[in-house]
């Protein structure tokens, strides 16, 4: 058996702020370590008032101990197309850069794709694109974190047209 540390729950460490692009809910990070501090990518989630729209937008916030958080004061990535979410962060550093693969969610189609961003800073980003674009409904993405002999493989958790319950997939 494993001897495992015990585990303590600390409370809330990121809040949504109250007024903004992440007032209504802030959820689904992803973290990685970058120059000796913790990065995070996490939603943030705006309501519109009138129409009940939800828009998600990826916040930054940096922190020296993983318990106090530092949130940046506007959204890092958002999708070209407003009508589209962002989701469901997960950061994967390879070969030098950070992949931030993440869900791009079209609630007017009820759409959902994996995608990959790049960045080796975390102030520039380049969106490059779904992952599997022809591919089933599609979330929750992470790379493995080291290349394979025949390549880059990751996990996801696709829904097959006409399925009730979606599988893992790589």
């Amino acid at each position: 058996m494993v001897d495992f540390p015990e585990v303590k729950r600390l409370g809330v460490v990121l809040e949504p702020s109250g007024d903004g692009w992440d007032s209504d809910a802030i959820f689904n990070p992803g973290v990685a370590e970058y120059n000796g501090k913790l990065v995070m990518i996490y939603r943030g989630v705006k309501i519109d008032p009138e129409t009940d729209r939800e828009t998600s937008y990826g916040g930054l916030a940096t922190s020296t101990d993983g318990i106090s958080w530092e949130k940046y004061p506007e959204p890092v990535l958002q999708h070209p197309d407003p009508k589209v979410n962002l989701e469901d962060f997960r950061i994967t550093k390879l070969d030098g850069f950070y992949c931030i693969t993440c869900t791009v969610y079209r609630p007017e189609e009820k759409k959902a794709r994996s995608a990959l961003i790049l960045t080796d800073d975390f102030t520039d980003f380049c969106f490059v694109g779904e992952v599997f674009p022809d591919g089933p409904y599609n979330k929750n993405f992470v790379l493995y974190p080291e290349k394979f002999p025949d390549g880059y493989r990751g996990l996801d958790r696709p829904k097959p047209e006409g399925e009730e319950h979606p599988g893992i997939g790589m």
